[in-house]
């Protein structure tokens, strides 16, 4: 069964501080110090929020760290594998570009939302804070 009601909201980017409070809990801790303080610290590109019944249940992110875009997917857990990510990643790749995502070996599901959304697998790898390896989706 699919939600029936579901919006996405491009916000102005000093909703952020607002919206990663209410998700950090949900993204159980691997919010990467790097997404947190450009998030805290104003340096957002683009925000976007997902909503089911008026409740915001997800949210994607372009943040900017040095030269590069990067881009944050959360979803709350009770409405993941229902489309959200999907939805938010597709109007974050839509409408702005050069956005690099940045995923860990071992979260699948990422991995395979990027692939659904037309990211494409680069050549460079990274390590993560917790010393896992990462891959890098352009």
């Amino acid at each position: 069964m699919g939600l029936p009601i579901l919006t996405t909201k491009r916000l102005p980017t000093d909703w952020a501080t607002t919206f990663t409070r209410h998700f950090e809990s949900a993204y159980e801790g691997r919010l990467t110090q790097h997404a947190r303080d450009a998030l805290h610290e104003g340096r957002l590109n683009a925000f976007y929020v997902a909503y089911f019944s008026g409740l915001p249940v997800g949210f994607t992110a372009v943040y900017v760290i040095g030269e590069e875009k990067l881009g944050i997917t959360v979803v709350l857990p009770d409405f993941r594998g229902k489309g959200i990510g999907t939805k938010l990643m597709k109007r974050r790749v839509k409408e702005v570009a050069g956005v690099l995502s940045k995923v860990s070996t071992q979260n699948e599901p990422s991995i395979k939302l990027c692939e659904a959304v037309g990211l494409r697998r680069s050549a460079r790898v990274y390590t993560t804070i917790r010393g896992i390896q990462g891959v890098v989706f352009e």
